[in-house]
């Protein structure tokens, strides 16, 4: 097992690579809603931004979106990314529109569960970013990416990564987050999870409470990178589930987007 666990780790710290059990906020795991069912996932996430060396914005974005994963079979599943945003500088409101409609196809391809709740997971996803047309928040541009993702539970603990690869991503007259640039855009990320109750899990489906971190990663090809770091708190019941979490950078070398303050999210998930 130890081979799968550091696999696991190389896909987490190697950039160029890239409700379920124990998901992460931002790092997107080879699990899915089995065949014929839906889970819809609302979060609310708040950027603290400050100005960097060529991008003077300074202020707030509140991003609203929805999440919808209806699983085609047990081991893919489609999803559907929809979301407003709103930008506020100096305190005042100065933007507010939807966001591109995002679209992807998840493939769990290797699944080995090696105990009750022990298991180790490949991921495969793809998909397209279409602009909507409705505000300054949408491009022209029609954006494919790729990614991977893997993830690894053994007992009380687990650790997700994920990688994945924008074409030419944003293309946005003021860039303000990662992807709003004309410049390929890879998103990589990491987090570790670890179950402080129940102890051991019965026969029965009971809730469980999570704690852990994040590490959240946006390289674009004009060499702005960022990582930030983010404690995570998260309850997970049988058909729905509630995180919080709260992210500050640990490196930071951007200088054609606003460099981030701090990051708030907070999650639910509900399955049908």
């Amino acid at each position: 097992m130890k081979t799968k666990f550091f696999l696991v780790l190389f896909l987490s710290i190697t950039p160029c690579l890239s409700a379920v059990a124990q998901q992460a906020t931002n790092t997107l795991a080879p699990t899915m809603p089995g065949k014929g069912n839906l889970v819809i996932r609302p979060i609310f996430n708040y950027y603290k931004l400050k100005p960097s060396e060529q991008n003077l914005f300074s202020g707030t974005v509140l991003e609203s979106a929805v999440h919808f994963d209806y699983g085609l079979t047990g081991a893919t599943s489609l999803m559907l990314h929809v979301s407003e945003e709103r930008q506020d500088e100096d305190q005042e409101m100065r933007l507010k529109g939807f966001t591109d409609l995002k679209m992807t196809f998840k493939w769990r391809f290797y699944q080995d569960d090696f105990g009750p709740v022990d298991t180790f997971r490949l991921g495969f996803l793809a998909g397209i970013e279409m602009p909507t047309g409705s505000s300054e928040f949408t491009s022209d541009t029609t954006v494919p990416f790729i990614g991977l993702s893997a993830m690894y539970i053994e007992g009380r603990h687990g650790v997700t990564s994920s990688v994945v690869f924008h074409a030419t991503d944003g293309d946005f007259d003021d860039p303000v987050l990662a992807g709003d640039k004309e410049a390929n855009h890879i998103a990589f990320n990491a987090a570790y999870l670890y179950r402080i109750k129940p102890e051991a899990y019965s026969q029965d489906l009971v809730a469980a409470w999570y704690i852990g971190a994040e590490l959240i990663g946006n390289w674009e090809s004009d060499d702005d990178l960022e990582i930030l770091l983010a404690p995570i708190l998260l309850y997970e019941a049988p058909s729905w589930a509630f995180e919080l979490t709260y992210g500050k950078p640990i490196y930071e070398d951007v200088n054609f987007r606003p460099e981030t303050d701090y990051t708030v999210s907070l999650g639910f998930r509900f399955l049908f």
